[in-house]
């Protein structure tokens, strides 16, 4: 998934929030798509997506560096890459 389309599922996610709102929603914002983007990348450069997909190792990365940044409840739905 390139960048321009992870944002469009961002932006679709915040819209579904907007609409959807519970105690379960995340307030996704610009601030942890540049957080996503960045943690991806690294993840990228050490090799952890191999075929079009993220390693295990890549997720749990992911999820350390949201919950560093956001908090730590991130369901594993807002993650699905």
């Amino acid at each position: 998934m390139g960048p321009e389309a992870f944002r469009q599922l961002c932006q679709k996610l915040r819209e579904t929030e907007a609409t959807q709102p519970s105690k379960d929603n995340l307030r996704w914002s610009d601030d942890i798509d540049e957080v996503l983007l960045n943690v991806l990348a690294k993840e990228a450069l050490k090799c952890n997506r191999h075929d079009g997909s993220w390693t295990t190792e890549a997720y749990a990365n992911v999820v350390k560096t949201l919950s560093i940044a956001i908090g730590p409840h991130i369901p594993l739905h807002f993650l699905l890459i």
